[in-house]
């Protein structure tokens, strides 16, 4: 299943004004993942009569989620219908362990794809602002507890694991966080916000034409600084097209480009993304030498993708594939 542009989050709150969501309009969830989710099984039962969904959730987690996971269990059965979609089955094969178990397991046993699990458990401790502790029994805080989801949430007023993240020295995530928290700031704010809803009722409604210009200029200019890819160029696409069907000037997503971009424009950009200063350089030296960048980038991304943890297990299978990818005979 693959996120289109009509199920962003972005496009969402750029084109139609969706304000940023809280734990009394949560509209994302049922919006973003259940909806398009519940479409794709029953596709699947359409398609095969009938499905067995597998979920890693676990008791553990929080309170909330034992309440409804013991309401649902029925003794002696493995699996249990689901509530709401027919011919769809739920199995949760890792239900009753404790976090404690889960990441031994993690720790010890070799994961399927040829890596391993240190880099996982290192971000979960800088997640959760703390050290791993040496499990020696069921007592022993585990090394873990934290939660991630999307970076743009507002449900929650902080995003502590982001923070903690940001706190354990990974200062590249702090401009996303100042980003994430200027949506959850504007919200309330009367002067972001229509005061008529979408039902034509009075009151706080969608975020205005021009805050959502101003939060996708701040996007822009976001993700120009951290050289990473925030919003994807159909969901550019998407935001104007709405955007013009609303009365808007046909070029104004284009024109907002330009203005961040210093007048390259969107097409340019896609078919020739900004490189880095590094990036730059290694292409440099690339051409002096004739070796591929591509293949020395990827080289370089796996090392410090690796470059943290213990143990390196299945690093040299990667790179020996990055370097056949890139020989011509």
């Amino acid at each position: 299943m693959t996120i289109t542009p009509e199920l962003s989050l972005i496009k969402r709150r750029q084109t139609k004004g969706y304000p940023s969501p809280t734990t009394r309009f949560r509209w994302c969830t049922d919006r973003l993942k259940i909806n398009p989710t519940s479409k794709f099984i029953l596709d699947k039962v359409s398609q095969y009569g009938a499905v067995v969904i597998v979920l890693g959730s676990r008791i553990a987690e929080s309170n909330a989620r034992a309440h409804v996971m013991e309401a649902y269990r029925i003794e002696g059965q493995r699996y249990r219908p689901h509530k709401e979609l027919a011919k769809a089955w739920v199995y949760m094969p890792i239900q009753d362990l404790s976090n404690n178990q889960i990441w031994d397991y993690l720790l010890t046993v070799d994961n399927p794809w040829s890596g391993d699990n240190d880099g996982l458990a290192l971000l979960y401790k800088k997640a959760s602002g703390g050290e791993c502790p040496m499990v020696i029994d069921e007592t022993t805080p585990p090394c873990g507890n934290s939660r991630f989801g999307c970076w743009t949430c507002t449900v929650v007023e902080r995003d502590k694991s982001m923070e903690s993240l940001i706190d354990s020295g990974e200062e590249k995530f702090k401009p996303l966080l100042e980003f994430r928290d200027y949506l959850r700031d504007i919200r309330d704010q009367d002067w972001a916000r229509m005061n008529v809803r979408k039902n034509g009722q009075s009151g706080k409604g969608p975020f205005t034409h021009e805050t959502r210009q101003n939060l996708l200029k701040r996007l822009l200019h976001l993700q120009k600084e951290i050289n990473e890819t925030l919003i994807q160029g159909d969901e550019l696409a998407a935001i104007q097209e709405i955007w013009a069907l609303e009365g808007q000037p046909v070029d104004l997503v284009e024109n907002i480009w330009r203005h961040v971009y210093e007048e390259e424009s969107m097409a340019e950009a896609k078919e020739n993304p900004a490189l880095s200063k590094e990036d730059q350089l290694l292409e440099e030296v690339c051409k002096e030498y004739n070796i591929s960048f591509e293949m020395m980038r990827r080289l370089r991304e796996l090392e410090e993708e690796y470059g943290s943890l213990r143990r390196r297990h299945g690093l040299p299978e990667l790179m020996r594939e990055a370097v056949k990818q890139n020989i011509t005979v």
